[in-house]
């Protein structure tokens, strides 16, 4: 169905919930997950990645936990010295990475990338911001198979499994999607950006009265901005009967939330757009 501003709640969900919607919405639809801006070297444990979704910087202190590597010809272990420069030179290349990934010059990021899953083959962050990159440049296939990559790398950050999870809500795994997803709200579980895509996967599971449970959790109880939230994706997803429901449900718990009013209006014109063509093509019927 052709529906009128079909893309406004993605809008609304960012001013309802006073949030982003996390990794993941535009391009794959990038609303909930561009690449963040602290380095995901080691688990998150309650340090959020950017919260700007696409979106602006935020850093975070990091520890990147370092394999002792021992070198072919003398089998010594690194020195403590050389330890500290080759994590100081990993986390340097992954932040000039992420830098060029924000600046739009994907393959320069791409190449760094490359250059630091050789280097670094038991380091699961280059190819979670390598399989970014090509998230981005819409190369689906390859992301999907380095982000399996990743997984078998045993990660510990968060935003990996926030941005794997998208992805696989973004081609349509749903089930595969909820379980990361899942994971990254546990693993970061006061994350509003977390929460909402959880919310939004279990959503589009048509599981209703979980998601409204998770929105609400995410809109910090205010029930209003939850039906108000939930609605938003119902309506995206072509479910008018259901987000009509919704939005009843939104402005009884609050009858001046606007954007609820906003979004009801919107519902209302899909909804006679809808009867339009549906009288339209009954016309034609011979």
């Amino acid at each position: 169905m052709n529906r009128p501003n079909k893309n406004a709640y993605r809008f609304w969900l960012a001013l309802f919930a006073g949030i982003l919607l996390g990794a993941g919405c535009e391009n794959r639809e990038n609303a909930g997950h561009e690449p963040e801006a602290a380095l995901n070297v080691q688990a998150e444990q309650g340090v959020p990645e950017r919260e700007k979704a696409g979106q602006n910087a935020q850093t975070a202190a990091i520890d990147v936990p370092f394999t002792v590597v021992e070198e072919e010809k003398t089998g010594v272990p690194e020195t403590l010295e050389t330890q500290d420069a080759t994590q100081q030179y990993y986390r340097a290349k992954i932040a000039e990475g992420m830098r060029l990934e924000e600046a739009g010059k994907l393959d320069d990021a791409s190449t760094i990338y490359e250059l630091l899953t050789v280097e670094f083959p038991a380091r699961f962050d280059a190819f979670h911001r390598l399989a970014r990159v090509h998230e981005q440049k819409n190369d689906a296939e390859m992301a999907h198979a380095l982000y399996e990559e990743t997984m078998r790398q045993n990660p510990t950050s968060a935003a990996f499994f926030n941005d794997f999870g998208w992805f696989l809500l973004s081609i349509g795994e749903l089930q595969d999607a909820y379980g990361c997803l899942q994971k990254a709200n546990s693993m970061t579980p006061d994350s509003p950006k977390y929460m909402m895509n959880l919310a939004i996967c279990i959503t589009k599971m048509g599981r209703y009265p979980e998601a409204f449970l998770q929105f609400k959790k995410a809109a910090n109880g205010n029930s209003a901005v939850a039906y108000t939230n939930l609605a938003a994706i119902q309506y995206e997803d072509g479910k008018l009967p259901a987000a009509k429901e919704s939005i009843q449900k939104a402005l009884t718990a609050d009858p001046k939330e606007k954007r609820a009013l906003e979004l009801r209006t919107l519902i209302e014109e899909a909804e006679r757009f809808q009867q339009e063509a549906f009288t339209a093509e009954e016309a034609h019927i011979p």
